[in-house]
């Protein structure tokens, strides 16, 4: 197994109108491969504070240790493309990569970037797929809904795919 260097990673997760920010522990896995990891319903989130996300400014409170529900996100944003993709994402040699410019609408979030997938994978079977629980997208701005004015910026964003109501495509695939 191979062991990120990085120990904690700052990451937000959204939900529910929702921001919880913190630090990931990426020493043993990436975000990424922790998101997608079936044997566990949960991800730990350090140092956190919680904030409603068209007033970020405003802490509502703060917890040393927090749990994430994975089936109840609806997407994490990372400062750090590598702790958003998986093991086999960042090193398959079967694996290449492309990016395909994409704006997805979630609950409160409209959320820009390029989507990342395999070479030969169609978007749409992408977003259907049982398998894929997640879509990650690169280089991200997320626009809040109820206010459009507060936007956050990342690398990269892991989204579930269950929350995703609309993918707007600006070229043909």
């Amino acid at each position: 197994m191979t062991i990120n260097q990085r120990a904690h990673v700052p990451v937000e997760f959204f939900s529910d109108g929702y921001r919880l920010s913190g630090t990931f522990d990426a020493r043993r896995a990436s975000l990424g491969d922790a998101l997608y990891d079936t044997s566990s319903d949960f991800v730990l989130l350090h140092d956190a504070y919680l904030s409603v996300i068209d007033r970020p400014a405003d802490i509502l409170t703060n917890y040393k240790l927090s749990i994430i529900v994975k089936w109840s996100l609806t997407f994490a944003l990372t400062v750090d493309r590598e702790t958003a993709l998986r093991h086999d994402q960042k090193f398959s040699p079967y694996q290449r990569s492309k990016t395909k410019a994409v704006k997805v609408i979630v609950p409160f979030f409209e959320i820009s970037g390029d989507l990342w997938m395999p070479s030969q994978v169609d978007p749409r079977l992408m977003l259907k797929s049982q398998k894929e629980s997640f879509v990650i997208l690169l280089d991200v701005t997320a626009r809040a809904t109820p206010n459009p004015e507060v936007s956050y910026q990342g690398a990269a964003a892991i989204i579930s795919t269950s929350k995703i109501s609309f993918v707007g495509l600006p070229s043909l695939l």
